[in-house]
């Protein structure tokens, strides 16, 4: 009887639970959403209970669904939203609301990190520097506002620890891609970096023992099993974080592979055999899934979720479609170049190609003549080009080739656009949203012996078709490539004085 493995992708939005076969077919799917709260600007929090009723609902309707699944089921794995703070007590319950990527309250924390510690060492070591959108900077801020949450917690968790934890009971470990994106963990030797959580005034203990991806945490409880439907007994396999099973799922196991994700937040990443920090700091690094790579890889914080932004700005109503549909229709309207109205990214801090948590999102050169289209449009442009200046800094061969994946590239428009802007040819993957869910498959198939190599993952990532950039628009999207690359040095001083002002 041929083996199914079932992983959860609890991403910013929602969880998006995803049955495969052992051939990497897609057999079924569910989705569950749940709420950010912003109770403060530049503040965004979950509750780990709405992830966790969310992984339950997901799984209970999948087994309903697929006939036998239950009893077919090999093991269950988890990707997730990384770089988070997930304070929970022994048992696992939380102590506080989670605090994820997309919060960037510990501005000023992470200026006195830097400051005592160095950022050229924090980044070197651990490849990324101190940054409200990283751990360290979320657990400084604790210590500074809210010391009894520390006091009470036994561990700092990512999303997918705790998950894990949940179902086998199982709780303080976490793996090395999710290690990385705390800011406290080093590259080189694979540990935590106990002299800046020293400097800092971290205790150790909050850190999770951190062990392989692809490692059976334990087995599903009776309790797990009464919730969720699975089997009691069922592996439990740790998995990574979002973008590390993202990396796998798209069939990059290979030094040189490259990527583009785009979801609400969207990263172009490439696959290294070692960590190499940039001459800048621009490019930041995690550990693979697949032992002894790392992923090199620039992020825009703000992609996916521009357009959900814009969807509201524009009042963008759907008739027998989707509202993304319609915006694309409407941005349609506008010829590329969107009249040299440039649109600046920025709606929760920029992580690339500049870095800045003061940084705002912006319309420049609006005039009279432009239109709802010609505004559409260049959100749609203006995430493109600050990818594109990312892209400049991770230095992916020129003739290479970029995976397209993440349900941002089910945008025809999008895909145009992205492909001119980079003169690049784009892999779509014929599973565009399913990508991180079968790296965290993959690592479940790895993890149980039901898939003997990493190099199996290009069964599971195949790609649907290719797209080629369009010469007639590249010289348009060069010269609102260059006009986007002189606009944030000129606005950054003010962003700053806006900041302040909070």
């Amino acid at each position: 009887m041929p083996y199914l493995l079932l992983a959860h992708d609890v991403g910013t939005t929602g969880d998006k639970a995803v049955l495969f076969h052992e051939d990497g077919r897609v057999v079924a799917s569910a989705f569950r959403a749940y709420p950010t709260r912003r109770p403060r600007p530049g503040w965004a929090e979950q509750n780990p209970l709405d992830w966790w009723t969310a992984v339950c609902e997901t799984t209970r309707e999948i087994l309903q669904r697929t006939p036998r699944a239950r009893e077919r089921v090999a093991a269950v794995s988890f990707s997730a939203i990384m770089n988070g703070c997930v304070l929970v007590d022994r048992h696992g319950n939380p102590v506080a609301p989670a605090i994820i990527h997309a919060d960037v309250r510990s501005e000023a924390e992470c200026q006195v990190l830097s400051e005592a510690i160095g950022t050229r060492r924090l980044y070197e070591a651990t490849g990324h520097r101190p940054s409200p959108h990283y751990t360290l900077g979320k657990l400084a801020w604790y210590l500074r506002n809210d010391n009894q949450a520390i006091a009470r917690a036994a561990w700092c968790l990512q999303a997918k620890d705790y998950l894990a934890g949940r179902f086998t009971g199982t709780f303080g470990f976490t793996d090395p891609s999710d290690a990385a994106l705390t800011g406290m963990y080093n590259l080189p030797s694979g540990t935590w970096l106990t002299d800046v959580l020293e400097a800092a005034g971290i205790p150790l203990h909050l850190l999770p023992q951190i062990v392989p991806s692809a490692t059976v945490i334990g087995t599903v409880t009776p309790e797990a099993a009464r919730d969720t439907g699975l089997p009691s007994g069922l592996p439990v396999v740790l998995g990574g974080g979002d973008g590390a099973c993202a990396t796998v799922g798209a069939g990059c196991v290979h030094p040189g592979d490259a990527y583009h994700y785009v979801g609400g937040t969207s990263w172009i990443a490439a696959v290294a055999s070692q960590w190499e920090p940039h001459p800048e700091g621009h490019v930041t690094a995690f550990p693979s899934l697949v032992p002894n790579q790392f992923v090199r890889y620039v992020t825009v914080q703000s992609a996916g979720s521009c357009l959900d932004w814009a969807l509201d700005l524009l009042d963008v109503q759907a008739a027998g479609s989707s509202r993304y549909d319609a915006l694309e229709a409407l941005a349609g309207t506008s010829e590329p170049g969107s009249r040299d109205l440039i649109f600046l990214p920025y709606l929760e801090g920029a992580r690339a190609p500049v870095w800045d948590a003061n940084a705002r999102g912006a319309l420049v050169g609006l005039t009279a003549f432009h239109s709802r289209g010609h505004v559409a449009r260049a959100i749609y442009e203006g995430v493109a080009y600050a990818l594109a200046l990312a892209l400049e800094d991770l230095e992916v061969a020129a003739e290479s080739p970029l995976r397209a994946l993440g349900g941002g590239m089910r945008s025809h428009l999008w895909r145009e656009i992205f492909s001119a802007v980079y003169g690049r040819t784009l892999h779509v993957l014929e599973h565009l949203s399913e990508a991180t869910a079968c790296g965290a498959a993959i690592t479940a198939g790895i993890a149980t012996g039901l898939l003997s190599s990493w190099e199996q993952a290009q069964r599971f990532a195949r790609v649907a078709f290719s797209m080629e950039p369009h010469e007639q628009t590249r010289d348009v999207y060069q010269r609102g490539k260059e006009l986007f690359r002189a606009l944030y040095p000129s606005l950054a001083p003010h962003f700053a004085s806006l900041a302040r002002r909070q």
